[in-house]
C-alpha cells in the first residue's frame, strides 16, 4: 500500500516544461498588452494635452490680433503666394511712437512674432507663439512645445466673406495652423472688421 501512496504522490508533484512554456507565454502576452495599453494611454492623453495647449494658446493670440485690428487707424497686408510670408502691419492710433505694429512669422523657427515700437524700439522681433515650457530634471532648460507650420493674413475677399474692402473699412481673414512633435495639428481661422 505504501508503495500505491508514493506513486500517485510523485505522479503530482511538479509541473512539465510544457506547462511552464505555456504559463510564460500567456503571462507575457499579459504583461505586454497591460503595458501596450498603458503607453496608448500615456500617448494619448500627452496628445490630448498639446492639442489643448495649441487651441488655448493659438485662439487666445487670435483674439489679441483682432482687437488691434478693431483699434488700428490703418491696416496694410502684406501678401505673398506663400502663407508663411504674409504680414499684418497695423496703427494704433494714440500711442506712442506711431502706434505701429508688424506681425509676422519668423521662418527659422518657425514661430510668430511681432515688431511692436508703441514703447521703444527694443520691442521689435517678439516671440508670440509658442510660449516656452520648461524641461528636464532641474527645468534650467526651455523648448518650445509646437511650431507655427502657417500663419497667413489677408483681406476679405468678396466671394469667400461676402466683404468687399474699401478706404473706410476693411476685413482681415487670419487663418493659423499649429504642430507639435508628436505630428498634432491643429487649425485656427479668424475675420475680423476695422471700421471708421
Amino acid at each position: 500500500m505504501t508503495g500505491f501512496f508514493q506513486n500517485k504522490l510523485s505522479d503530482h508533484s511538479g509541473h512539465t516544461l510544457v506547462e511552464v512554456v505555456i504559463a510564460l507565454i500567456c503571462s507575457s502576452i499579459v504583461i505586454f498588452g497591460l503595458a501596450g495599453v498603458y503607453a496608448y494611454g500615456i500617448k494619448e492623453f500627452n496628445s490630448a494635452t498639446s492639442r489643448l495647449q495649441m487651441f488655448s494658446e493659438g485662439n487666445l493670440m487670435l483674439r489679441k490680433i483682432e482687437s488691434f485690428i478693431r483699434r488700428s487707424s490703418n491696416i496694410y497686408v502684406v501678401e505673398n503666394s506663400d502663407p508663411n510670408r504674409t504680414e499684418l502691419h497695423l496703427t494704433i492710433p494714440y500711442e506712442s511712437n506711431g502706434g505701429l505694429m508688424e506681425f509676422f512669422t519668423n521662418r527659422r523657427d518657425q514661430t510668430l512674432r511681432v515688431n511692436d515700437w508703441r514703447i521703444g524700439k527694443n520691442n521689435a522681433n517678439v516671440r508670440l507663439l509658442p510660449l516656452r515650457v520648461l524641461s528636464g530634471d532641474n527645468q534650467s532648460h526651455t523648448r518650445l512645445p509646437y511650431h507655427v507650420e502657417k500663419m497667413h493674413f489677408q483681406y476679405g475677399d468678396a466671394q469667400i466673406d461676402g466683404y468687399d474692402n474699401t478706404g473706410s473699412a476693411y476685413l482681415v481673414r487670419i487663418d493659423m495652423v499649429l504642430e507639435d512633435s508628436l505630428g498634432n495639428r491643429v487649425s485656427l481661422s479668424s475675420t475680423e472688421t476695422r471700421l471708421n
